[in-house]
């Protein structure tokens, strides 16, 4: 019990994670990724107008959600090995590994404080022209989509430098976006709890993990998502510790 609490103690430091969250925030007004806030922002709000229908641009918002999130994560890890002076005072205090724990967090926050805004937005704009919002339970389940994305990214960025952490995710899940109709059945058995075979089984798990949009108004497939967000965060966790700062 007592390690528990020493490594509880050692996960959160309350003035480092202030200063992860101001790093992230900065990095966040870049322009690579100004660049992308402002196409999450503008193109919901443009297709709204061009079809004159609240309800497609809200589904634009909702839609386009998760690949905010995923690329909003960036090269998140390999920033901050070559980043700037501000990372490097927190060498000296041997405490780089819970910075780069704490990065993939922030950026999650940051990137649900811009969701949060923009829902706002269309949440006034369906007010102003009386036009039902999109119910919370919706919400819920994009951002938690959203999460889990931005962290699997984040992880990868471990390993693939360059944006190709977030390429690579947006790519599989396409490509397996559109082999849907070929695993018609065994996605059928999934969605039906029916699974006969291990076939099944994998399909199933590789589709929920890659493109849970699809499947996420299904209780069980929440719980299956919020569980690999803890995982997410375990491996994280732990790929940190092992890591030195400039390895």
């Amino acid at each position: 019990m007592q390690d528990l609490r020493l490594e509880g103690k050692k996960m959160f430091d309350k003035a480092l994670f202030k200063i992860s969250f101001w790093v992230s925030f900065k990095r966040a007004f870049q322009k690579s990724k100004l660049l992308l806030i402002t196409l999450y922002f503008v193109l919901p709000i443009f297709i709204y107008f061009k079809d004159s229908s609240y309800e497609t641009g809200l589904k634009t918002l909702m839609g386009i959600t998760a690949f905010f999130f995923l690329f909003f994560a960036g090269d998140i890890i390999n920033e901050d090995f070559n980043g700037g002076a501000l990372e490097n005072v927190l060498f000296v205090n041997g405490k780089y590994s819970l910075f780069l724990f704490y990065r993939p967090i922030c950026n999650v926050i940051i990137a649900t404080l811009i969701f949060i805004f923009h829902a706002l937005v269309f949440f006034i704009i369906g007010i102003l022209t009386n036009n039902s919002f999109v119910a919370f339970s919706q919400i819920s389940r994009v951002l938690l989509f959203g999460v889990y994305w931005s962290l699997f990214a984040s992880l990868l960025s471990y390993y693939i430098k360059g944006y190709l952490n977030s390429v690579s995710l947006f790519v599989v899940s396409l490509i397996l976006l559109m082999s849907t109709y070929e695993f018609q059945e065994e996605l059928s058995c999934v969605l039906s709890g029916s699974i006969e075979n291990f076939k099944q089984l994998l399909i199933g798990l590789l589709y929920i993990s890659f493109i849970p949009f699809h499947y996420i108004c299904y209780l069980k497939y929440q719980i299956f998502i919020a569980i690999m967000i803890i995982i997410l965060l375990i491996i994280h966790w732990e790929k940190s510790k092992n890591l030195k700062a400039g390895s």
